[in-house]
């Protein structure tokens, strides 16, 4: 018998923002961003109306959840981009990066299995694309 931590639709890869101030001149800093895991397994689903209705409060339109089988080590300075739907690579220019906007909690609606799940959204205000993100 196969259990849902043995079958999770999707992958991605998961990264940390970092601020770099420039070397010389201004000291402008930009964001880069730090790979913490490439192909990880996760379950991206559409929040329940009850989730949305809490981030909507914040400002956020388009709101997922997006479950691992243990913490993935995320923070809201962290961004996913689903890699691959039920094994089919995403394309370049159809994935998004997508936000996290709340950390990590444990999740125990998935029968005897605890999963983790990650609140995400791809309008919270950074617009990147992913192509845009650089990951190091």
């Amino acid at each position: 018998m196969t259990s849902i931590l043995d079958n999770f639709p999707h992958e991605c890869t998961t990264a940390k923002r970092v601020r770099v101030k420039e070397a010389e001149g201004l000291g402008v800093a930009t964001d880069t961003y730090e790979t913490i895991g490439t192909s990880v397994s996760c379950w991206e689903q559409t929040a329940s109306s009850s989730e949305q209705k809490v981030f909507s409060k914040k400002g956020f339109t388009d709101v997922r959840k997006v479950y691992f089988a243990a913490d993935p080590g995320l923070t809201e300075r962290s961004v996913v981009i689903i890699t691959s739907r039920s094994g089919t690579a995403v394309a370049s220019a159809s994935q998004e990066v997508l936000d996290v906007i709340s950390n990590p909690k444990p999740d125990s609606s998935a029968g005897l299995a605890v999963l983790w799940k990650v609140m995400v959204s791809s309008d919270s205000g950074s617009k990147y694309n992913a192509s845009d993100v650089s990951i190091v």
